[in-house]
């Protein structure tokens, strides 16, 4: 098989996952808080971000369990991306005050005291997160990777917990 075929095929396949992958999401919609639940891990996750993060801002959300939600999914996704640095230099920095008492929502709580310190060691004032200027959080960036994973699941424990709250 040439290239060209092969490619096109390719695509078929992509085609076909993201096709299905938006019908569950969909399907997700009509979904009771009960059936969400039971939903695996990552078409929890997939759903909820479809449905609190992508194209909102934290204003958006109506209450605290979605609050927390959106707070740490900014965090994870902004220090995943470009680390520490890129979370205050982004938008998402309007999370900045909320992060702490987010982290500790899910029970975070290795990860709220790394944030803790690296804002207090570094005298960065939470109440104006756009005037924030991070030199190097390589060190801080280095010990929340390793985190991740366990926040990850930590945030989908939390959001099971309070899929009322969150899918409201």
């Amino acid at each position: 098989m040439g290239l060209f075929k092969k490619l096109k095929a390719f695509k078929a396949d992509v085609d076909a996952i993201v096709s299905e992958h938006n019908d569950l999401i969909e399907k997700c919609e009509s979904m009771t808080p009960e059936e969400l639940k039971e939903l695996d891990d990552i078409t929890l996750g997939d759903f909820l971000l479809e449905r609190l993060y992508e194209n909102n801002d934290l204003n958006d959300c109506k209450n605290d369990a979605q609050r927390v939600y959106f707070v740490v999914v900014s965090l994870q996704f902004e220090v995943a991306n470009g680390g520490l640095q890129q979370f205050f230099d982004n938008s998402s920095s309007e999370c900045a005050p909320y992060v702490s008492a987010s982290l500790e929502a899910i029970g975070a709580l290795d990860a709220k005291v790394l944030f803790d310190n690296y804002i207090s060691e570094n005298g960065i004032d939470l109440k104006n997160p756009d005037d924030v200027d991070i030199d190097n959080s390589d060190d801080f960036d280095d010990e929340y990777y390793d985190m991740m994973g366990n926040i990850d699941s930590l945030l989908l424990q939390y959001a099971r917990n309070n899929i009322n709250e969150i899918t409201e």
